[in-house]
């Protein structure tokens, strides 16, 4: 029998995360490529956590993508300096 593997999106959901970063790609792209650059690899935009709600033996996964503290960090960033007019 073959394993299911769900996933979910929580808290800022992933697609939305990677939607904004996009945004601000299109309106500052030197900031989003300094960022990226930063990171030792892009699986650091999302971080990865295995749920496990079902019984043991059951064949269903549920994997839950959250952003990355990186990323949310660089929104933080990102959205203070605007504040700041910069």
């Amino acid at each position: 029998m073959a394993s299911k593997i769900n996933v979910h999106y929580y808290d800022l959901p992933m697609r939305e995360a990677l939607n904004l970063l996009a945004k601000i790609a299109q309106q500052t792209p030197d900031t989003v490529r300094a960022f990226l650059e930063r990171l030792d690899s892009t699986s650091e935009l999302v971080r990865i956590d295995n749920e496990s709600f079902a019984a043991a033996g059951a064949s269903h996964s549920f994997l839950v993508l959250y952003p990355s503290k990186p990323l949310l960090d660089f929104f933080s960033a990102t959205f203070a300096s605007e504040d700041d007019g910069v």
